[in-house]
């Protein structure tokens, strides 16, 4: 077990203004010296053994700050800024004057933007990725990684799956700290030895939305924190090391694939595991879609379950990846039954804790073409789950009756008023909004519930739903200048009180009169109102700016009907 500590290095010694730097370097100012000795005092009892740090000046001081001489401090080049190419030592005010088309065209595409000479916060966020794989595998107890605002938040969107498209709504200020569990100290053996003779090809490299089988496996097991990936080979071995050789991962080759099976390569795996670690997910190569939803929940009934075999079960059907304590390897070694691991589980049911998830993944996999086929096909309809796929979450997370209700109500509003959008010009996914309306309370009972949905929509795979789920309370300044898909899931969202039809009007009132006498409760809520009556009157005006265009391309009877339409959803 342990935590991880991602620190943001404090504030530089700029020369005037602030300036634009990624690869800069520059030391620390004297007020980020202070932030950072704030930050030793709030992590001196944390047991932080090691601290991991970007090369540059302010970030390799901040470090010395906080190790205080006694923590360890190990420099990842990995962990620098995003380059900022020629925008590099620049003020902001002078990149809007000299690059304002680039400028505007970051803001609109924070993923894939890259300056002229710099790098996109995709590219960042591989290498962000490649140096938490690095940092895994030799970290043990609590840790901490100091870097910066750029890389911290492509760290943090991949450690809770969120969209590059909302990387900057992640705060990183100067000295703040952000924790991550990073759970027991787990790994993972993947069986890639297999002749593929009922596929043809090769399995543990066939594609699947842009990456191979065993890529896929391999980042969504990284992801969830996985500290070394032993994958046994047999066929095209060579293949298979130079797609995925990288940190973490070592191979283990078993010459006899040909004539053993999945049980020899399995124990081949487990003899070669790191000694440190406490437990092992297994799987084979041919079973890729798990999420990470699934590898969390199981490493947390790891931690405290007494059990030594813990398997996911989606509808009563067993699934991949089987987790094993390492101290149960002896008792795998000396099996002597039939059906390997299955009949293990089988004949020391005792042992057995099965976990229920959510999760159809889990029971996929590709024996032959056709399984191949349905893999493929439910990855590409994944990234927004159907309407029978959201009434399953609500039914797992057992929403009460009243609850599914209003959401079943909003998400029809929502879509009508999606459909009524596109009809006007725009190009809204209705079923994003669908899922979305349908989603935004599926945390209803826990605490900040739209941010919990959120964060279990996205290790659950739907990172798209998950960003409108996110804002159905609040939308944030930045996303109230247009309507998109959360646009309509907040707006329909405040046209219901349970699941009767209301005006903003009356949803507000209702909440003044719930705090009156609070004056900052009631300031609170006149602005969340205005918030709602300036999305809605940008989403009308939309709508009759389409009408005028509608006027001048249809038949003057198509156009009264839209509009007489438009004036009934508006009431």
């Amino acid at each position: 077990m342990g935590t991880l500590y991602l620190i943001r290095h404090g504030l530089p010694a700029f020369e005037g203004e602030k300036r634009c730097i990624g690869a800069t370097d520059l030391p620390l100012s004297e007020e980020g010296r202070e932030q950072m000795r704030r930050v030793r005092e709030r992590l001196q009892h944390a047991n932080i053994r090691r601290i991991y740090v970007s090369p540059m000046a302010r970030t390799r001081e901040s470090a010395q700050i906080i190790s205080g001489g006694y923590i360890p401090v190990t420099e990842v080049p990995e962990l620098q800024e995003i380059h900022m190419g020629c925008w590099e030592n620049l003020t902001f005010s002078e990149i809007r004057e000299r690059y304002p088309e680039d400028y505007e065209a970051r803001g609109k595409n924070f993923a894939d933007f890259k300056p002229e000479g710099g790098e996109t916060f995709r590219e960042c966020r591989r290498r962000a990725y490649l140096a938490y794989r690095r940092i895994l595998t030799e970290a043990d107890g609590n840790i901490a990684i100091v870097a910066h605002a750029g890389l911290n938040r492509a760290l943090i969107s991949l450690l809770e799956d969120r969209s590059l498209s909302e990387v900057m709504e992640i705060p990183q200020a100067y000295g703040s700290v952000y924790h991550w569990n990073i759970g027991p100290r787990l790994g993972a053996v993947i069986t890639a030895a297999g002749c593929s003779s009922r596929m043809g090809s090769l399995k543990p490299l066939l594609p699947l939305g842009g990456e191979s089988l065993l890529e896929r496996e391999c980042r969504t097991l990284f992801r969830a924190g996985a500290r070394q990936i032993t994958i046994v080979t047999g066929r095209e071995a060579e293949c298979i090391e130079e797609q995925l050789a990288g940190p973490g991962i070592t191979f283990v080759h078993n010459a006899e694939y040909k004539t053993t099976g999945m049980m020899t390569s399995a124990c081949m795996g487990f003899r070669a595991t790191s000694s440190y670690l406490d437990g092992v997910y297994f799987l084979p190569a041919d079973a890729p879609l798990f999420s990470l939803y699934t590898l969390r929940r199981e490493a947390k009934e790891f931690s405290w379950a007494d059990a030594d075999l813990f398997r996911p079960v989606y509808q009563g059907e067993p699934g991949h990846p089987l987790l094993i304590r390492t101290s149960f390897f002896p008792v795998i070694y000396n099996y002597q039954g039939e059906c390997g691991l299955r009949g293990i589980c089988e004949t020391y049911s005792d042992r057995l804790h099965e976990i229920p998830v959510p999760d159809p993944g889990i029971v996929l996999d590709a024996d032959v073409p056709e399984d191949y086929e349905r893999l493929v096909a439910y990855d590409r309809s994944e990234n927004v789950p159907s309407r029978e796929r959201c009434l399953e979450l609500m039914e797992w997370r057992k929403l009460p009756e009243h609850l599914q209700a209003h959401c079943l109500a909003v998400a029809d509003l929502a879509v009508q008023m999606a459909s009524e959008y596109n009809r006007a010009g725009g190009h809204l996914d209705t079923a994003l909004v669908e899922a979305g309306g349908l989603l935004h309370d599926l945390e209803k009972q826990q605490p900040f519930h739209a941010a919990a949905a959120a964060d279990l929509l996205c290790q659950l795979g739907f990172a798209a739903v998950a960003d409108t789920v996110r804002y159905h309370e609040h939308l944030p300044e930045k996303k109230t200048k247009e309507i998109d898909e959360a646009a309509i899931v907040y707006l329909a969202d405040k046209f219901f009180l349970g699941t009767e039809l209301c005006t903003l009007k009356a949803r507000y009132e209702q909440r003044l009169a719930k705090y009156t006498g609070d004056r900052e409760a009631e300031a609170a809520i006149r602005r969340k109102q205005e918030t709602a009556e300036k999305m809605l009157q940008i989403y009308r005006d939309f709508l009759v700016k389409g009408a005028a265009e509608d006027r001048r391309k249809n038949p003057r009877e198509e156009t009264e009907k839209r509009s007489s339409e438009n004036a009934k959803m508006e009431e």
